[in-house]
């Protein structure tokens, strides 16, 4: 996940793992299970970190020239061939751009 500064990062976590605090108390999820989930998100400010990243998961606000911008940005980083650009059904049409 890639927020701007340390504080949004920190928003971003709780968010998260309280989504996640939610499955368990709810029985959709052990504790355990939370756990690892939560463990595979990373937490960065700067694309250059997702550049050994196996799959990255775009969820940008759907905005065409945000969107563009984030793959440029990832198209940047990514590892050729290797990165599976992941997006949710968006509301427009959006390919990576490679």
């Amino acid at each position: 996940m890639i927020e701007p500064n340390d504080e949004q990062i920190e928003r971003a976590k709780q968010m998260v793992f309280g989504m996640f605090a939610h499955q368990v108390q709810r029985g959709r999820l052990t504790q355990e299970e939370a756990w690892k989930r939560g463990q595979s998100i990373r937490f960065e400010s700067e694309y250059a970190e997702l550049g050994d990243a196996d799959v990255i998961v775009e969820a940008v606000f759907e905005n065409m020239d945000v969107k563009k911008d984030v793959f440029a940005k990832l198209d940047a980083v990514a590892k050729p061939r290797r990165s599976w650009p992941a997006t949710p059904r968006p509301s427009t049409s959006m390919r990576w751009p490679r």
